[in-house]
């Protein structure tokens, strides 16, 4: 059986029917009985009732004609009565015939778009007759019932075109996939040469006419019926601070242009949107002096919007201090605090800031100034401190002073000069820093001992030993410092007895700056070396003194300077006067005596050359002993 090919519904109930075709104009009945059936077609809006005849070896050919309502049967005619007699024996073999294809989807494009013009243009002289005004009331009515048929086939056809339409498009699109499959499996084939690839995607773009050729082929899309580039946008989003007087950073999008900055100079730099980007992964680059140069990406989606965060890392401000020649050891000291400089010699400062700088250098004096830099920059800055005066060579010789007839006490010769006494408020580590600095000039050489007093010693002068760590060679502890002025008493009355004294010289404790200019020995660091070479304390005593000499000097041959045991001074304990002072020896009264030096139960930053404490003169302690000076006494 045969139809126009639009929507149609056959219902013959006796055959088991009803059964509807949408995309094929041929039914097919295998082994149907033969005979004659009522038949109802509806399609178009129209229903058509016919009376089917269905013979043997006959094909059933009807066209129906649903604007007319008529059925023609188009079938061959029947074969001679001997030829429909079925001969005796087994029944012959079904014949099936098979479906014609469908048509391509072009064809049934303009199969269905010229059933749409046909009833266009039978709608249209239904129109002119009814406007014509010259036809009976009769056929007025018969016209407007056909009108109304003909607008349900032809909303019908229209149908048809539209998917129609669908079909041809969706073979367009497959044929594009194709196509574009084709290309990606050159692009992604490691042994086609570049060139090879550069030209399938060129051919690619020209066949299909894509937009934007320069754009990746992983933002390629079908829409609308076209190839094209898959679009969205990307927004920028700071999250930190950005000052506005940086400005707009330099900005370079998929390595290949520079952002022309907005107006404002940097205001819009929060939420700054880029559009109409092709939908791929996307790097945005950023350089600017106070932050560096950072690369970040983020995927854009087709018709979203793609979000990239920025945290400025903002780069910090430096200066590079340029010392004069001859300038040994240096340390910076930024807003009170430790600097320490990189291997490039540069010092990190508080950005946008002004600051205080102070430099100390071995051999020169302070150094001060302001400093104010911002991010990301560099400042220069020329030290130019005065230098202190050398150090005379002293002509005077070690003395050894006998205690008894195989004990003696050496004590080496000390220069007069000038020193930087006391440490930056608050910038060597650790507990005890002492300010402010202070340019003390001793005018006088004097001698010091060259180790700590020891037990040996101390017994010589005929003194009780109440040391906690008993040892000949060990320093004497255990000791108030009016116990320590006692044996400087006891042995200056013999030397001076024995006429061995000059002038005014007699065996004493140093005064605070005696020690202090003696400990550094010319240097301005914490130490006057490397610690654990230099000292006995908390990190390497084992709880408990040790024999005297057992470390290395400083650069003036004075042993345990740092460490062992704290040593008494003679001065009583104050605040540093600051500025220039020459030959201080502290106040005339007070409640503690100053002890230095740091002991066998600190930290190392007690042991630091600057740091000082008090201790009641009548104390003694298994920490606490003292060295031997001989100078002139106001």
């Amino acid at each position: 059986m045969q139809s126009l090919p639009i929507d149609c519904t056959i219902v013959i109930p006796k055959l088991g029917l009803p059964r509807s075709d949408k995309t094929n104009d041929l039914w097919e009945l295998e082994d149907a009985p033969l005979g004659e059936y009522d038949a109802v077609f509806t399609g178009a809006g129209r229903t058509v009732n016919h009376r089917v005849v269905i013979r043997e070896k006959t094909l059933t050919h009807l066209f129906i004609n649903f604007i007319t309502g008529t059925v023609e049967d188009r079938s061959p005619a029947p074969p001679p009565a001997d030829v429909q007699r079925r001969p005796e024996g087994p029944p012959a073999p079904v014949v099936r015939q098979r479906p014609a294809p469908p048509p391509p989807p072009r064809e049934l494009l303009a199969r269905a778009q010229a059933a749409q013009r046909a009833l266009e243009e039978e709608i249209a002289k239904i129109d002119v007759a009814l406007k014509s005004g010259g036809a009976g009331l009769d056929q007025l009515a018969a016209l407007v019932e056909k009108r109304n048929e003909q607008e349900a086939a032809l909303a019908a056809a229209r149908a048809a075109v539209a998917r129609a339409q669908a079909a041809v498009a969706d073979e367009r699109r497959q044929l594009f996939l194709a196509d574009y499959a084709k290309f990606q499996a050159v692009n992604e084939n490691a042994a086609v040469p570049a060139a090879r690839e550069q030209a399938a995607w060129r051919e690619l773009v020209a066949k299909w006419a894509v937009r934007e050729a320069g754009a990746e082929p992983s933002a390629l899309v079908w829409r609308d019926g076209r190839a094209d580039i898959a679009r969205g946008k990307l927004r920028l989003e700071l999250a930190g601070n950005w000052p506005a007087r940086f400005g707009f950073p330099k900005m370079t999008f998929d390595g290949r242009f520079t952002v022309t900055p907005p107006a404002d100079g940097g205001k819009s730099l929060t939420g700054l949107v880029f559009n109409d980007l092709a939908a791929k992964r996307h790097t945005l680059q950023l350089d600017h002096p106070a932050a560096g140069t950072v690369t970040l990406s983020a995927d854009v989606k087709e018709n979203e919007v793609g979000v990239v965060r920025w945290t400025p890392k903002l780069r910090p401000a430096r200066a590079k201090l340029v010392l004069p020649n001859g300038a040994g050891a240096w340390r910076a000291y930024v807003g009170g605090k430790l600097a320490k400089p990189d291997t490039g010699g540069l010092i990190e400062l508080e950005p946008d800031k002004e600051v205080t700088l102070l430099v100390l250098a071995d051999g020169f004096l302070p150094f001060s100034g302001k400093l104010k830099v911002d991010h990301g920059a560099i400042e220069r800055v020329e030290v130019a401190p005065s230098a202190l005066p050398e150090v005379a060579k002293t002509n005077e010789q070690p003395r050894t002073v006998a205690l008894d007839r195989t004990v003696g006490l050496e004590l080496l010769p000390i220069p007069a000069g000038v020193f930087l006494m006391g440490s930056p408020p608050i910038g060597e580590n650790g507990p005890g820093a002492v300010g402010p600095l202070t340019v003390v000039t001793l005018t006088k050489p004097f001698w010091l001992g060259k180790t700590e007093v020891t037990q040996a010693q101390w017994h010589a002068l005929g003194m009780r030993n109440r040391s906690s760590y008993k040892g000949a060679d060990r320093p004497v502890e255990n000791v108030s410092w009016e116990d320590a002025m006692e044996f400087c008493r006891k042995l200056t009355a013999r030397e001076r007895a024995a006429g061995r004294l000059d002038g005014d010289l007699e065996y004493t404790l140093p005064t605070e700056a005696q020690w202090e200019y003696a400990c550094r020995a010319g240097t301005t660091a914490e130490f006057a070396g490397e610690l654990d070479a230099m000292a006995w304390y908390g990190g390497n005593a084992k709880r408990e003194t040790q024999a005297v000499a057992m470390k290395q000097s400083n650069t003036w041959g004075l042993h345990d300077m740092h460490g062992n045991v704290w040593e008494w001074r003679r001065d009583w304990y104050t605040g540093y006067p600051g500025g220039n002072v020459s030959d201080p020896g502290g106040p005339n009264s007070g409640s503690g005596r100053v002890g230095r030096g740091g002991g066998l139960w600190g930290d190392a930053a007690y042991c630091r050359s600057a740091y000082r404490c008090w201790f009641s003169p009548g104390l003694r302690g298994d920490d606490l002993g003292f060295r031997l000076a001989l100078s002139a006494v106001r």
